[in-house]
């Protein structure tokens, strides 16, 4: 949905929970203007130099919207 929202060509699935005792995922689209040297682990670099709280934002209602189509078209998972 993330991919589907964004246009991103890569889609980033992170997981931490070294340091707290909770599940955190970190889901990140990779766009083609991500140098070569800041994809993989190493797009969280650019966290500290390229952070857009604006542009972040501005992508919530796309993703929701694509979330709740996937949720809506969703098969339930057996009982």
């Amino acid at each position: 949905m993330v991919a589907e929202a964004t246009g991103a060509p890569a889609t980033y699935l992170m997981v931490f929970g070294e340091n707290h005792p909770h599940f955190h995922v970190l889901v990140t689209p990779r766009g083609e203007d991500v140098p070569a040297d800041r994809r993989s682990g190493n797009i969280l670099r650019l966290a500290t130099e390229h952070a857009d709280p604006e542009a972040a934002a501005r992508l919530v209602p796309e993703v929701r919207r694509a979330y709740e189509r996937l949720a809506a078209a969703a098969v339930p998972l057996p009982s």
